[in-house]
């Protein structure tokens, strides 16, 4: 059993999207032993692997499995923000076969407010009998950009940057690369042959 994935899960805060395909194989056993609770984004081939997963909680199962594990009880996490739940659901949704339909009611409410944002296409719809479900039919051209601003933040956060910092010994001594603040400029790759 993946006990140290389920400790690391328990110190996150959930729901939290899951598309590494080592880390899925993890979601998809700790789900089928029922110590959490998470949605499976299944391929719609025959072979039906999981491409995608939200971890929705620890289940209480699962905090007594930590607790035996390591002794004391996992300290509980504050759930995500609603615009980082929204961002975290449209990042499974970008891993899943399409159209996925969604019947658990965070989930549900996540989609609603992602369609009044139109950031997905899709359509409530009475799927099966009483119960309501939202059929997702695909990410629009701004639930992709909103993605990959997310993306781009991500990244850019990971890696060091550069700016221009005054050196003593003139001008051509101070065009030597350091460290960039948050807020500088960076330039295009074209404005700077434009430059030239």
């Amino acid at each position: 059993m993946p006990l140290q994935f389920l400790v690391e899960l328990a110190q996150k805060p959930l729901p939290l999207a899951v598309t590494c395909p080592r880390q899925l194989g993890h979601v998809t056993r700790l789900k089928a032993i029922g110590l959490i609770e998470a949605t499976l984004a299944l391929s719609h081939s025959r072979d039906r692997r999981t491409h995608a997963a939200l971890v929705h909680h620890v289940t209480e199962s699962g905090v007594r499995e930590i607790m035996e594990a390591t002794g004391h009880a996992p300290t509980p996490m504050r759930r995500c923000e609603p615009n980082s739940v929204g961002l975290t659901f449209l990042r499974y949704l970008e891993h899943a076969d399409l159209p996925v339909i969604v019947t658990h009611d965070d989930e549900r409410n996540i989609a609603a407010r992602l369609l009044l944002g139109g950031l997905i296409h899709g359509a409530v719809d009475d799927v099966s009998g009483d119960a309501r479900a939202t059929v997702i039919r695909g990410l629009t051209a701004a639930g992709r950009a909103a993605l990959s601003v997310r993306m781009r933040k991500d990244i850019a956060a990971l890696r060091p940057r550069a700016h221009w910092e005054p050196v003593p010994g003139g001008l051509a001594a101070s065009r030597e690369l350091t460290t960039l603040p948050p807020h500088a400029p960076v330039m295009r790759h074209e404005a700077v042959h434009a430059m030239d």
